[in-house]
């Protein structure tokens, strides 16, 4: 969240702020200050145990982790909300949220299981169960009574996972159904990708005996 009513520091102007006696603004703690303050930070949604594969900047097969997946709010110096809960979308229309590849500390000799790859919807992109997890993040979550027509009972109920707008589904979803990229895959390395189909075809395993048992 960065609120607009407040200021905060403007760490790169104040790097290069000298006083007239040669000390910086660190010393003496004058600093720049700029509009907007960010007020809060949730890192949450951590999924390491089954990351999904995809294709780092050297064309290699490699886990993917979330680094930068921000969800936005923004208010304004009047105190009104501008946005809320807000997944902004690239030049090239995926939601900006980015999975990277990573080298994870614990490598070693040993692979992952062979169901932790073949047949397995998260390996290959399609986010959690196929992407039917959370796939309608744009709805809020309320744990309370409800009628038979899911409707809150208590006027005063509050949701305990608030609507994100625009989100393709859950933060690990590459792909879509059809196979279409929904979100970011490292902007440093212009060749990070998901897997090829061929690649995908191959996990899937479908039709043998490992797609079932």
């Amino acid at each position: 969240m960065i609120d607009y009513t407040k200021n905060s520091i403007d760490w790169l102007q104040s790097a290069e702020k000298v006083n007239s006696d040669g000390t910086t603004a660190d010393l003496k703690g004058k600093y720049v200050m700029q509009p907007g303050a960010p007020t809060y930070g949730d890192y949450s949604h951590m999924r390491w145990e089954n990351p999904p594969l995809g294709i780092n900047g050297e064309g290699r097969v490699t886990p993917l982790v979330g680094v930068i997946q921000t969800v936005g709010t923004v208010i304004g110096p009047d105190g009104k909300t501008i946005t809320w809960n807000r997944v902004a979308k690239t030049a090239d229309g995926y939601d900006a949220i980015e999975l990277a590849p990573l080298n994870p500390h614990t490598t070693s000799k040993a692979s992952r299981d062979y169901s932790d790859c073949h047949g397995n919807q998260v390996a290959m992109g399609y986010g959690l169960d196929g992407g039917i997890y959370d796939a309608e993040p744009q709805t809020p979550r309320f744990a309370d009574v409800v009628t038979v027509d899911a409707e809150n009972v208590s006027h005063f109920t509050h949701a305990q996972i608030s609507a994100i707008k625009e989100l393709h589904g859950d933060f690990i979803q590459l792909l879509d159904t059809e196979g279409k990229q929904v979100q970011t895959i490292d902007s440093h390395w212009p060749g990070s990708m998901p897997l090829t189909t061929a690649q995908r075809d191959r996990l899937a395993r479908s039709g043998t005996c490992m797609a079932c048992h």
